[in-house]
């Protein structure tokens, strides 16, 4: 998926580059601009996908992280400005008006827009990415008494959650006192370093829970570069992989691998699971209609919810975008998760760890 990201990257990078007059070239002041632009931003995507996992600094993954989120926001505005800039110099290349056109297609009102822009994108997009909000859920089911869940996805540790992210999030699961915590993948990513696993590590055996941690994988886990498994193992979570785990007669929790290369109806028939409340656990909400007639209640994350840039382009590929959804008699509830991959902002959608009470 990193190499989708600079493909994304890549293509803003240049369609801005090659749709920039020449003319404003002939200017000293922005040719070095624009160098120093490019030259940083490209330096901060380089260091995240290769060489981030090596820096044991938060502050200083911080900055490299908050620099590629900024000339990420930086190069999807102007993509989008490039494409005014065209419409506009078209729609008037027959206005006498000569003056009033060049004012429009101006460098400086260019630029200016694009920065307006990002910046009102990046103050509320670094706001709900570091404010980790409780978000709950009602769901009534008369298969169960009482069940309080804590759920969060997308973590991916040291690229997207950070030390205080992670800190948020077990004040906020030991707030709930909930049966369990479960983490629906993507805890991990290419750019987690050994201290970050270890931090993690710790964080949970911090983590209050009555019954204790389920996780699955997601499909930035198998990238990560050290044996992110073992750690989670360490701290005393149970990871399920197209496995169940029969908490009593009444609630069975299976947990799907990211491939979903097994059926719900498969490991029940294997584990002897009859007319418990079923929970399952995997991370992308989709086909779903492979499981609704043998699940209760199924928990996803993986789509980060309605974020900006993706809204439109991702909502296609999945079951369902956020929030909570009704499949015949199977519940449905996808997070936008804990954090964001690939650059640490999230607009409009918000950080989140879930509570999900059942009764």
């Amino acid at each position: 998926m990193w190499y989708v990201l600079i493909a994304e990257i890549t293509f803003l990078s240049v369609f801005t580059i090659i749709n920039t007059p020449k003319e404003w070239f002939k200017n000293r002041l922005f040719k070095l601009l624009f160098f120093i632009f490019h030259l940083i931003g490209i330096s901060s995507v380089i260091i995240l996908l290769w060489f981030l996992y090596k820096i044991n600094d938060p502050v200083i993954k911080e900055v490299i992280i908050k620099v590629e989120t900024v000339y990420f926001s930086f190069n999807i505005f102007s993509f989008c400005l490039t494409l005014y800039r065209n419409f506009i110099f078209y729609a008037t290349r027959h206005n006498r008006n000569k003056a009033l056109r060049d004012k429009l297609l101006s460098p400086t009102v260019f630029w200016s827009i694009v920065a307006v822009l990002s910046v009102l994108y990046l103050i509320p997009g670094f706001k709900n990415a570091d404010d980790i909000i409780k978000k709950t859920y009602h769901i009534e089911s008369n298969k169960v008494d009482y069940l309080k869940i804590a759920m969060v996805s997308d973590l991916h540790i040291g690229a997207g959650a950070n030390n205080k992210n992670i800190d948020d999030m077990v004040e906020i699961v030991n707030d709930m006192d909930a049966d369990y915590l479960f983490i629906c993948g993507d805890i991990v990513d290419s750019s987690t370093s050994i201290k970050d696993l270890e931090y993690f590590k710790q964080s949970l055996l911090k983590t209050n829970t009555k019954c204790g941690i389920y996780a699955v994988d997601g499909n930035h886990d198998d990238q990560c570069r050290y044996d992110s498994k073992q750690y989670l193992l360490d701290a005393g979570v149970i990871y399920l992989h197209n496995e169940s785990s029969l908490i009593n007669k009444n609630v069975a929790i299976i947990g799907l691998c990211d491939k979903l290369d097994q059926t719900v109806e498969q490991i029940k028939t294997k584990d002897n699971i009859d007319d418990a409340y079923t929970i399952v656990l995997q991370h992308k909400p989709i086909k779903f209609k492979y499981i609704q007639e043998e699940t209760d209640l199924v928990l996803c994350g993986h789509t980060h919810g309605y974020q900006y840039p993706f809204i439109a382009v991702m909502a296609p590929f999945f079951d369902m975008r956020y929030g909570v959804k009704t499949f015949n008699h199977m519940t449905a509830v996808t997070s936008c998760g804990l954090s964001q991959w690939g650059y640490h902002s999230k607009w409009p959608s918000q950080s989140e760890v879930v509570e999900i009470i059942i009764n």
